[in-house]
């Protein structure tokens, strides 16, 4: 999926301190797996053509399937990838290895539909990448991946591509062909032994371009973002699985509330673009926070481009990690972060988690209902509010009230004022009050 981007570098205090996460990240592919942090990881910015945590120079070893996660083996495999879904008839014959054209009957009038290929270009979203050495200069790679079967879902498939690094031509052997030999579904360790395993045609259709790969934290972010986008528009299901697990628990506790959520707002969810971002590392996790065209932040963590978790905002859950650096604050200063994440979900109109943080008082009196509340919110606030923090009165040692100049951000001089009371509870958990006038 393209991702049209948009970069405005902001200086903004939206989001000067982006909590960091202690978690465990899902393998990104549509089994059940959790992964834990590998010490040998490297970052995004310092990988190369030549750098994979994977290499070794043990020759038997070089001879077997390795997994591979490193983002210029996926950014190559994806251009190679892009070619083949996009590619017309005559160009497909020239990009399949040439036993599998034989054993398969493939001609130009039979090739795009024995292979199920759309005539339009499919969008497709790599999981799980393999690679076994041939010889000095020629690999082959297993790869794992979802392919657009519709306007809504998805289906698991799985290819070979033998690639040659030296001429920078690649040829595919496609999952009909892996059906036929029994060669579907090898994992680490296993050897890929088809019969014309070295040999690599080459002609002006099946070449690949190492200009074209880009590797920067820009990359990287737009990659993630993309991945996300695929799952939004075909594989709902993968992409609840991909979600940060205290963010869930809060958040989407089931599937269905999850898939309502998306049905409810998957028309911004989906246009929405990258207008900036973030990055951060913490303990081996790279954390990319997305400042989206709608204003809506979207974090991912990941250990590399194909294993990450990720959250639809950076408010509802607050990190182990994150509580330590909140834990050193003044009580007004965690006060005004706990009043942001509460002007953060009233942007993305999230009125069920203000009424959650709801002072039990004010929601015995006067909102015991959620649809009075969620009324009272919608006629009292903007479609999106600035917050400028004024007075702050001390009520007690775990209540502060601030009164906040609310703004509304299209129209800079409409303006109204806000009192929130707030009482600190542990563990950066809070209740608020509201008062506007």
């Amino acid at each position: 999926i393209l991702a049209i981007v948009k970069l405005q570098r902001k200086n903004s205090n939206d989001d000067n301190n982006i909590p960091a996460r202690n978690i465990t990240i899902i393998n990104n592919t549509t089994k059940d797996e959790n992964i834990t942090e590998n010490n040998n990881q490297t970052t995004n910015s310092n990988l190369n053509e030549n750098t994979n945590a994977n290499n070794t120079t043990n020759i038997g070893e070089a001879k077997r399937l390795k997994k591979v996660t490193d983002t210029y083996t996926y950014l190559l495999i994806k251009q190679c990838m892009k070619v083949y879904y996009s590619a017309g008839k005559i160009e497909m014959l020239d990009l399949l290895d040439s036993e599998v054209k034989q054993d398969l009957g493939l001609n130009q009038d039979t090739v795009t539909a024995s292979l199920n290929i759309k005539p339009i270009a499919s969008q497709f979203c790599i999981d799980e990448i393999y690679k076994q050495n041939i010889d000095e200069n020629k690999d082959i790679y297993v790869i794992y991946y979802r392919v657009q079967t519709d306007e809504n879902n998805a289906v698991q498939k799985e290819m070979f591509f033998k690639i040659n690094k030296q001429s920078k031509h690649f040829l595919v052997c496609p999952e009909e062909y892996l059906k036929i030999h029994n060669y579907l579904n090898l994992k680490e360790n296993d050897i890929v032994s088809i019969s014309n395993i070295e040999i690599l045609e080459e002609n002006d259709n099946n070449i690949f371009y190492t200009e074209l790969i880009s590797q920067n934290d820009y990359r990287y972010t737009i990659e993630l973002f993309e991945r996300y986008k695929f799952d939004l528009s075909y594989d709902i299901n993968h992409l609840y699985n991909m979600l940060y697990s205290e963010y869930k628990d809060i958040r989407f506790k089931t599937l269905e509330e999850f898939n309502q959520y998306i049905n409810e707002n998957k028309e911004e969810l989906i246009n929405d673009e990258i207008d900036d971002f973030e990055i951060n590392s913490y303990n081996g996790i790279i954390e990319n926070v997305v400042i989206g065209s709608s204003n809506r932040r979207y974090v991912f963590f990941s250990l590399n481009i194909m294993e990450f978790n990720m959250t639809l905002d950076n408010y509802t859950a607050v990190s182990t990690q994150y509580m330590k650096i909140y834990g050193s604050f003044f009580p007004s200063v965690q006060t005004k972060y706990c009043i942001e994440r509460v002007r953060k979900a009233l942007n993305e109109k999230n009125y069920e988690y203000i009424y959650s943080k709801l002072n039990p008082v004010q929601k015995g009196n006067y909102y015991s209902n959620f649809e009075d509340f969620k009324k009272y919110l919608s006629s009292h606030f903007y479609d999106q509010n600035e917050f400028e923090f004024k007075e702050c009165t001390v009520i007690s040692p775990k209540v502060y009230q601030y009164r906040v100049i609310v703004t509304n951000t299209k129209i800079k001089t409409s303006l109204r004022t806000l009192t929130a009371t707030v009482t600190l509870k542990k563990n950066a958990d809070f209740e608020i009050s509201i008062k506007m006038s």
